[in-house]
């Protein structure tokens, strides 16, 4: 059995560390939606919608249930592998090093 993505080969549970994701949604957001998600960073990405951010597991699942709780469309879900020479600002200015596919 080979080891799932996400998971510890030690404990054999998922792990809880944050991760930096960005997730595609269709169109573009509106002010009401981008209120919803103004804990993440929020960017064009051609004609859709980037929501960048770092989440833990239950922080993903919780953007998820707020895109399907606004009837948004997902198109496209990724980690984003750190990079030392990118910087994601969070809410509040704090700058973290941050990630590109």
């Amino acid at each position: 059995m080979g080891i799932v993505p996400g998971r510890s080969a030690a404990s054999g549970r998922y792990s809880t560390r944050p991760r930096c994701y960005r997730i595609i949604v269709s169109g573009r957001l509106g002010e009401a939606s981008r209120a919803a998600f103004e804990d993440l960073r929020i960017e064009p990405y051609g004609t859709d919608t980037a929501l960048i951010g770092e989440l833990d597991l239950p922080g993903l699942r919780g953007v998820l249930d707020r895109l399907l709780g606004i009837r948004l469309e997902l198109v496209e879900l990724s980690r984003l592998v750190l990079q030392p020479d990118i910087v994601i600002l969070r809410r509040g200015g704090a700058g973290r090093r941050a990630a590109t596919a």
